[in-house]
């Protein structure tokens, strides 16, 4: 037993630390009322990796673009989408310094950019 205990110690301190991840969800609704967003995220504090994922439908006009920015409207990336007005948004931005602060201190802004703007357009905001 003595020699069991040893290992499980032994494997303790050598186990990496888990990551402290902060999550996000947010409802995005659309101006027209037919466009809307369900959006996660999960920020890494350590990492400074920004997760964003979420299914979209209902847009006016084609998507060209889901934005991230910081409350000061300076983006911080952008993140992959499939299909013109229904399909799933996901992708990875890192943040770092002053960006992951402000991510964590005020959230993140999640913006769904199409032809039809600004009708088309809608967006969301994610709090950590």
């Amino acid at each position: 037993m003595h020699s069991f205990h040893i290992a499980l110690l032994a494997l303790a301190i050598s186990a990496p630390a888990l990551a402290d991840i902060e999550t996000a969800f947010v409802w995005v609704q659309g101006s027209p009322g037919t466009n809307f967003a369900v959006m996660h995220a999960d920020l890494d504090t350590e990492t400074g990796d920004l997760s964003v994922w979420g299914d979209y439908q209902g847009l006016v006009g084609d998507l060209t673009a889901v934005a991230l920015e910081d409350l000061q409207g300076q983006s911080l990336g952008a993140i992959q989408f499939t299909g013109p007005r229904e399909g799933i948004a996901y992708g990875t931005v890192q943040l770092a310094g002053p960006a992951l602060a402000d991510a964590l201190a005020s959230g993140v802004d999640v913006q769904f950019q199409t032809t039809a703007s600004p009708a088309g357009e809608m967006n969301g905001f994610l709090s950590f």
